[in-house]
């Protein structure tokens, strides 16, 4: 059995890039933000950058490898984003699949921009099989798609703390980030958690397995 990712992503707008893209040298972080965000929402009508102006923040995998162990893992030492993204793409093999929640319009470009900019070398990230689960769930339908937070509610599993990047970007100003790593860690157990049970109900695992994986997602300590 192939080892797999499971990942959720937590972002800050780039402040860096930002206050060189705008010269604003003179203006604090807060200062670089507020003028940029606002720039934005006049030209686009939203506040919402684009993903090569967002900062990875927090990674959260659970890896639930070809044995059956799992391990959770989001971790917050890292002085930085390029070492945190090393860390990541060191965990890589040759028979690894990535899933996500949002893959396809997030997380993989996201992703790539972010080792783009920081130089990162990795032989394996362009060829790992990903999987999208928004996607699959929905069968690409947008009108079908629904939210994690919802959806894992209505599956009895854990609540999901669906924090925006603005909350998120007012952690990380704070150096508070151990709540944003709490709601990353649990979006990706609970993906995990749907989709073995996409896996179940597909006939590609048994009910017995689903079951025990499904029991040590939530008992696992990262």
């Amino acid at each position: 059995m192939t080892d797999q990712l499971v990942i959720s992503l937590a972002t800050v707008p780039d402040i860096a890039s930002l206050r060189a893209i705008h010269k604003f040298e003179g203006l604090s972080d807060e200062g670089v933000l507020s003028a940029s965000l606002h720039l934005h929402k006049q030209q686009f009508g939203n506040a919402k950058l684009p993903l090569y102006l967002q900062q990875i923040v927090s990674i959260a995998v659970v890896n639930h490898s070809g044995s059956g162990k799992i391990t959770v893992h989001c971790p917050a030492y890292f002085q930085n984003e390029s070492e945190l993204l090393q860390w990541f793409v060191n965990l890589f093999g040759s028979d690894v699949s990535l899933i996500s929640w949002d893959m396809v319009a997030f997380d993989k470009p996201l992703l790539t921009y972010r080792l783009l900019k920081h130089g990162i070398v990795s032989e394996c990230f362009n060829q790992l099989e990903t999987v999208a689960l928004k996607d699959k769930l929905s069968n690409k339908n947008g009108e079908s798609a629904t939210d994690l937070a919802g959806l894992s509610l209505s599956l009895g599993l854990p609540e999901i703390d669906s924090m925006t990047q603005a909350e998120t970007t007012d952690y990380f100003i704070k150096k508070q980030l151990t709540p944003v790593d709490d709601a990353n860690r649990a979006s990706a157990l609970n993906v995990c958690a749907i989709y073995q049970k996409y896996q179940m109900i597909n006939a590609v695992v048994l009910p017995a397995e689903f079951e025990a994986v499904s029991a040590a997602l939530y008992e696992e300590k990262s």
